[in-house]
């Protein structure tokens, strides 16, 4: 699918492996494959192979609408900032990278879950689909001093 840059990320859904050159050519420097392990299949490549063959860092992160929850909510935020950047999110159609978007602009810059959302349909991203859990987890820290 196309990819989106905002900032210092690039969302997308599966790039084929050309793609990842380009990305590099672009100035990535750590892809997070978003996908389950159920969903690594067929891709007819070694992801994770490809991506350190041409000297960029990968990182296996399965996200799923049902396991996400706020350890790894927390856990994918600490790895983003540790992360050198720019960071390629990618998952298979790219709807899951959208919610993870919107949790690091929720929790790095204050950007409410409606912006977000509404950014992501402007530009054809119809579900979030981490999103109950990302506004859930915003709103719980939000309300701590």
């Amino acid at each position: 699918g196309p990819s989106h840059k905002l900032g210092e990320f690039y969302l997308s859904g599966q790039p084929a492996q050309p793609d990842f050159y380009t990305a590099q050519d672009e100035g990535v420097k750590t892809v997070i494959n978003v996908r389950l392990e159920r969903e690594l299949y067929g891709l007819g490549y070694d992801e994770d192979v490809a991506i350190e063959d041409i000297g960029l860092k990968y990182i296996h992160f399965p996200v799923g609408p049902d396991s996400f929850d706020d350890a790894a909510a927390t856990k994918f935020l600490a790895m983003v900032r540790e992360a050198e950047k720019p960071v390629l999110i990618h998952g298979s159609n790219g709807n899951r990278v959208w919610g993870l978007w919107a949790l690091w602009m929720g929790m790095e810059h204050g950007v409410p879950l409606e912006v977000t959302a509404a950014k992501a349909k402007t530009l054809g991203i119809k579900k979030l689909v981490v999103d109950k859990a990302v506004g859930e987890y915003l709103l719980r820290r939000a309300s701590k001093p």
